[in-house]
């Protein structure tokens, strides 16, 4: 009702969770707007984001739509008077993630659409968000990534994609993400990468693909991530697929202290290859676990 939160002008915390609310009407929160913090609106019946109803929060840091509301329309301006905001859990379900769908979260510097439903993310989808450091899309079904999707992402240190339906990884889907530390891209269906995918991720300390269904991975791949200190490729190939390990020698990489292989299917051109890593990672005193009991077909 218009009148719900007249005369608590000191609330920090509202829980509005597990309820049957499709719509808010911004003016309800007119009383509140100079205090409320945290807003939790999950288990609930939205489907929709309009412009003027969250255009009042002046101090609003944590707001969470959790991943039982699916959001099915963000109308373009719905956050731009949202720049307190820091942590925002929203679930999507929506065909393509517009350019334009987060402006006014400049600020923000967590943002979890897991559990969401995107078939694809647009060029530049992201745009404005220069504060964002941790971008989660863990179970979102994605089947294609726009090249320079999160070029805008200018403070990226993590970003975790799980359950992915794309099959390559392109040159430019991650272009412009230079301060990303981990990246980690996990059980999904990617067959194989281009060269030059990584070239731009220049602080880029641990990658993980585990669960993939590489068909081949070329060391050559990381040659421009100097500051590489972990490199997971668990249970990461597909059927035959062929490891090609001599363009990655570690000692390329000063920070490199773990090396973690699960060699299923794996076709080794050079066995010799790989002593050589296995060597200079025990002369460094890597942590390295490589799984040798698939060897028996190598002569």
């Amino acid at each position: 009702y218009p009148k719900s939160f007249n005369g608590l002008t000191s609330l920090k915390k509202l829980n509005l969770r597990n309820n049957k609310i499709s719509y808010l009407d911004g003016r309800l929160f007119l009383p509140i707007r100079n205090t409320l913090e945290f807003l939790l609106l999950s288990e609930n019946r939205f489907k929709s984001i309009r412009v003027g109803q969250f255009d009042d929060f002046l101090r609003l840091q944590s707001l969470i739509f959790g991943f039982e509301n699916g959001i099915d329309f963000i109308e373009p301006g719905a956050f731009l008077n949202l720049n307190s905001v820091y942590d925002f859990i929203i679930k999507l379900n929506t065909q393509l993630i517009l350019p334009n769908t987060f402006n006014g979260l400049s600020f923000i510097g967590s943002l979890t659409l897991d559990k969401s439903r995107i078939k694809a993310i647009d060029s530049y989808a992201f745009g404005g968000m220069r504060s964002l450091e941790y971008l989660s899309l863990q179970d979102a079904g994605i089947e294609m990534i726009n090249a320079n999707a999160f070029y805008n992402l200018t403070a990226l240190g993590e970003l975790l994609i799980s359950n992915c339906l794309f099959k390559k990884i392109t040159s430019l889907m991650f272009n412009g993400l230079k301060t990303l530390k981990f990246l980690h891209i996990l059980f999904g269906s990617v067959e194989s990468i281009e060269m030059g995918s990584f070239d731009s991720l220049h602080s880029l300390q641990v990658i993980r693909l585990n669960g993939q269904l590489l068909k081949a991975f070329d060391g050559k791949l990381l040659e421009n991530s100097l500051f590489l200190m972990k490199l997971d490729l668990l249970d990461a190939c597909g059927r035959y697929a062929f490891f090609d390990l001599k363009n990655f020698q570690p000692k390329k990489f000063p920070k490199l202290v773990k090396i973690l292989i699960r060699l299923v299917n794996f076709q080794i051109e050079n066995l010799e290859d790989l002593n050589d890593i296995i060597r200079i990672a025990e002369k460094e005193k890597m942590k390295t676990i490589i799984n040798r009991e698939y060897f028996r077909s190598i002569h």
